[in-house]
């Protein structure tokens, strides 16, 4: 029972991330119906791209990442795609982590974001030296007051809500859900050591599993955002906790930071092992070699001057993300012969998004 919990607790943390505080506003700039409808079709598309990940992984029990995978069944041009936009979107993702926490901590620690961006890279880059089965519990108990915070706000607070001034339309960002959705989402990379997890019982729990991690995170998602929506009266910020500080007091804002890190700590243990893995297994790296890459990249990017915390999250989410998925949904048709209409149809949904997305940014559409 407990390996279970344990396992949908890590799934569940890693979903939980970064992307809950890009949700708020991004659910007002595209309007509550939009939004609706982009969090069914995407939880849909992760949900059965988790669950063919794992049957790819049961399957063919091997010390591979993605990339291994994708090279053994899909050859070097799939090998290639598979880790490059790995690579890219990992990387990405670690760094909105830096991103967000820099802003989160500059309203209560009197140093500049850059400083304290530059200091949680460093602080939290040991985290990853260390196998998952060492730090899983941890993992899974700074889980609980993930998921359980939010709800809470919610409940305390409810009366004091404000929706008068959202819309089913939006403000014409009707796409914008999409790459946040899916970025908020994605949890495949946890997949791996889920399975571990779960051990002999893998074959019968994971799909379960799965499921209870992305309903979790959908519940927890919706508490937060409404809670910020309204509190903020319909009109949250890009930085979505300065509400509570506004609305509630600045003790509400030191626990909704803390939340914060603990949403990004879990997610950065478990995104960052999967990289530093991916450079061992699939690339031959050493772990010390392995580790700097994962761990330094992100921040050398930072200090290169990227810091657009909601753009990074959209196109990491619908290219980055969505390409993955892709790769699984290939694999899953040829390693363990999945009807056309489920790998197709997920492939062909994935990749039309990451494109709609690509011509979006540009400035086409």
């Amino acid at each position: 029972m407990f390996r279970t919990l344990k396992a949908t607790g890590l799934l569940a943390g890693m979903i939980i991330g970064a992307g809950m505080f890009a949700l708020p506003y991004t659910i007002v700039r595209a309007g509550m119906g939009w939004s609706l409808i982009h969090a069914v079709v995407v939880l849909v598309l992760v949900t059965l791209t988790h669950a063919l990940y794992a049957g790819v992984i049961l399957k063919d029990r091997r010390h591979a990442r993605l990339p291994g995978y994708a090279r053994e069944y899909l050859g070097e041009s799939g090998f290639w795609i598979a880790l490059v936009s790995r690579l890219l979107a990992y990387w990405g993702f670690l760094l909105a982590y830096g991103i967000i926490i820099g802003d989160f901590f500059a309203h209560i620690i009197p140093l500049s974001e850059t400083t304290l961006a530059i200091t949680f890279f460093i602080l939290v880059s040991p985290l990853i030296l260390f196998r998952l089965s060492r730090i899983g519990t941890i993992n899974f108990v700074l889980t609980l007051p993930e998921v359980f915070l939010p709800l809470i706000f919610f409940f305390i607070w409810w009366p004091q809500f404000d929706f008068s001034t959202v819309t089913l339309g939006g403000h014409g960002d009707w796409f914008l859900p999409y790459g946040i959705f899916l970025f908020a989402l994605s949890g495949a990379s946890v997949i791996p050591e889920v399975i571990d997890t779960l051990g002999a019982s893998a074959h019968k729990k994971i799909f379960p599993v799965i499921i209870a991690g992305s309903v979790i995170a959908i519940l927890v998602y919706a508490a937060f955002s409404l809670t910020i929506i309204g509190l903020a009266g319909g009109v949250p910020p890009h930085d979505s906790l300065s509400v509570l500080a506004t609305s509630i007091g600045h003790r509400a804002y030191v626990v909704g930071t803390l939340l914060g890190l603990l949403a990004v700590i879990t997610s950065y243990i478990a995104l960052g092992l999967e990289l530093r893995y991916t450079f061992e297994y699939d690339l031959g790296r050493s772990q010390k070699v392995a580790w700097a890459l994962t761990a330094f990249v992100p921040l050398v990017i930072y200090l290169a001057g990227v810091r657009s915390f909601i753009l990074l999250l959209d196109i990491i989410g619908a290219v980055g993300v969505g390409v993955e998925g892709v790769i699984i949904a290939l694999l899953a048709r040829r390693v363990l012969g999945t009807r056309m209409l489920v790998a197709g149809g997920v492939a062909l949904a994935l990749a039309a998004g990451a494109i709609f997305e690509l011509i979006r940014v540009t400035g086409i559409v």
